[in-house]
């Protein structure tokens, strides 16, 4: 029988104790219900209800900046505790082929912490259902609050969506939603200023040019002297301009495809013959060019010793 190690940080709600880990290998997180198996390299966050219960209304987010007309665009309700102010977000999670409403994140302000309502398995990126597929740019952020950040500076102009499960769960997202995200010519990739960030967003990169090495990649990076876990958000509370943003975003590092993902094409010997190959200076006249390696084959006594020490001589 499994037998309860310790508490550690769920990588999907960001809580400093909330996943326990047991002798097995297998985690949960009692915040978000996020859950990774012994045998399983990635984690997901569980249903908790077969029913979407809506709570809240749409409205504005203040403390963080987000206006009423984007929280709306992205479908983000809210509740207000007893002192009038906001005390939990509702982010939405639609099913990636019909549009219809599977559940919502639930986050607590206070504590950061996050509940399923209903269920995220099967539905798009967070932010999926507001764009049509097709399109210039698409920027994938980690967390919900960074897509509406970066909506609020591009001013609902242009495709903004995040993972459903911060970079943790990053090729799992991809994986189920690529035909969305291969609909656009451009992917910048926005994720936090810290080690699983980086991390996230360089595998992530590397992922969607493997898929295809024509597609444009390009990550976002940080300043240095920025804080460590310094996210989009932060950039956006900070009262920076749009303009300010889109330079960030021009200077963002553009990814190459690995070499595996622009395999040698094959060549006909039609094509080969009818290329134009510069022909090295011979040694010895139509028979031993500089700089290669000739082979002497022939049946048993016909002289491949005598003429091989022969070339030998005549070259040394």
């Amino acid at each position: 029988m499994s037998e309860f190690v310790k508490h550690e940080p769920c990588p999907a709600c960001g809580s400093k104790d909330n996943m326990a880990r047991w002798s097995d290998g297998h985690t949960f997180c009692f915040g978000c219900v996020y859950r990774q198996s012994a045998n399983d390299d990635e984690g997901y966050i569980m249903e908790q209800q077969s029913t979407v219960q809506v709570k809240g209304f749409n409205s504005a987010i203040p403390e963080r900046n987000i206006s009423k007309n984007i929280a709306s665009k992205y479908g983000v309700r809210v509740t207000h505790g007893e002192d009038g102010k906001i005390n939990k977000h509702y982010y939405p999670y639609n099913d990636a082929k019909t549009g219809d409403l599977l559940g919502f994140k639930e986050r607590d302000v206070k504590s950061k912490g996050f509940v399923l309502n209903g269920t995220n398995r099967g539905a798009g990126l967070f932010g999926q259902q507001v764009f049509a597929s097709g399109g210039k740019y698409l920027t994938i952020t980690e967390g919900e609050l960074d897509a509406l950040s970066v909506a609020e500076m591009f001013e609902g102009k242009w495709a903004v969506v995040s993972l459903k499960n911060g970079a943790s769960g990053a090729s799992r997202d991809i994986k189920d939603n690529l035909d969305f995200i291969e609909s656009f010519d451009n992917v910048v990739l926005c994720f936090d200023n810290d080690d699983a960030g980086k991390e996230g967003a360089d595998k992530l990169a590397q992922r969607l040019l493997i898929e295809n090495p024509d597609r444009k990649v390009s990550i976002l990076e940080w300043d240095p002297d920025y804080k460590e876990k310094y996210d989009v958000t932060d950039y956006f509370l900070g009262a920076h301009s749009i303009a300010e943003f889109l330079s960030l975003l021009q200077k963002s590092r553009s990814i190459d495809p690995p070499a595996s993902a622009r395999p040698y094409k094959t060549m006909s010997i039609v094509d080969f013959y009818k290329k134009d190959y510069i022909v090295p200076p011979a040694i010895v006249e139509e028979l031993v060019p500089r700089y290669s390696m000739v082979i002497v084959a022939g049946p048993t006594g016909v002289g491949k010793t005598a003429l091989a020490t022969q070339l030998a001589k005549t070259m040394h």
